[in-house]
């Protein structure tokens, strides 16, 4: 079975643990007092803009490099199922901050990247924000849905079907 390549392990991981540590930001932030609020979410925003850099960069890489062809003996169902999972996982993973940008920058918040300020993507525009924040609020939840239905994918190759699915994207480990 191949391996994804170190690259791909990076920008998977580095990736993923940036957006849960966003999710997490994101449902905490909203009821915490001010001015620690605004703190969460000047950072909030800084790393929603750089996981929307790396997962551009992913995507590249993604569609130059591409992933190592899957078990023969997996189900077609299974390859269908995991197909469509990563690539919505790339469309949430775009979307999210897109929304999070058009929302702010609707709503006349300014956004910055670690302090490189961030030009608004659309003029301030109430209803707009109103839509980009529905947006951006399920879109959180429906990428939660397809995390955890990842996860558990990678769990059920590991401990039911025992195919060594989950070492491909596993750093240092020999398969």
């Amino acid at each position: 079975m191949l391996r994804y390549h170190k690259i791909s392990m990076l920008f998977h991981w580095l990736v993923g643990l940036i957006i849960i540590g966003l999710l997490i930001a994101g449902l905490i932030m909203v009821d915490m007092p001010k001015p620690d609020k605004y703190t969460v979410y000047g950072w909030h925003k800084a790393f929603g803009i750089f996981v929307l850099i790396l997962v551009v960069l992913r995507l590249s890489w993604r569609l130059k490099q591409g992933a190592p062809a899957l078990s023969a003996n997996v189900p077609t169902y299974q390859l269908f199922a995991s197909k469509l999972t990563h690539w919505a996982l790339y469309v949430m993973m775009l979307l999210m901050p897109l929304a999070g940008w058009v929302m702010s920058s609707a709503g006349g918040h300014s956004v910055s990247m670690f302090g490189i300020p961030i030009p608004a993507i659309v003029n301030k525009d109430k209803e707009l924000g109103s839509l980009a924040h529905d947006v951006h609020e399920i879109g959180a939840w429906v990428i939660i849905g397809l995390i955890s239905l990842h996860v558990f994918a990678a769990f059920y190759h590991h401990f039911i079907r025992k195919d060594g699915l989950l070492w491909r994207m596993w750093p240092q480990k020999e398969i």
